[in-house]
């Protein structure tokens, strides 16, 4: 199947402009549409990488990312699965970022 990847950079308040906890996104097929999950080889490792800018309007505080895979045409999402195939959920949470005012260390 054909798969586009999301990254999220949810926050604790809610941002009016995305309508929920989203504070920055990037979504592409992998590789920037240059590798296509269909075209990918059983057990073959990729290497994606997504640059998320933070929305401007963002408050401080720490935040966290998400990332996952979809289906462009219907957004259903790919399960995820554990080391022992059973789901667990829709999406895999990765580290915990601190974002800070401008002119803030």
């Amino acid at each position: 199947r054909r798969y586009t990847v999301f990254t999220h950079l949810l926050g604790q308040r809610h941002n009016p402009a995305t309508g929920g906890p989203v504070w920055g996104q990037h979504d592409s097929e992998p590789l920037n549409g240059g590798y296509p999950t269909h075209q990918w080889f059983v057990g073959e490792i990729i290497l994606d990488r997504h640059c998320l800018q933070v929305d401007p309007n963002a408050p401080p505080g720490v935040y966290q990312i998400e990332i996952g895979m979809y289906i462009l045409e219907t957004m259903e999402r790919l399960a995820v699965r554990d080391a022992d195939g059973r789901p667990v959920g829709d999406r895999i949470l990765l580290s915990k970022i601190r974002v800070v005012a401008e002119g803030e260390k």
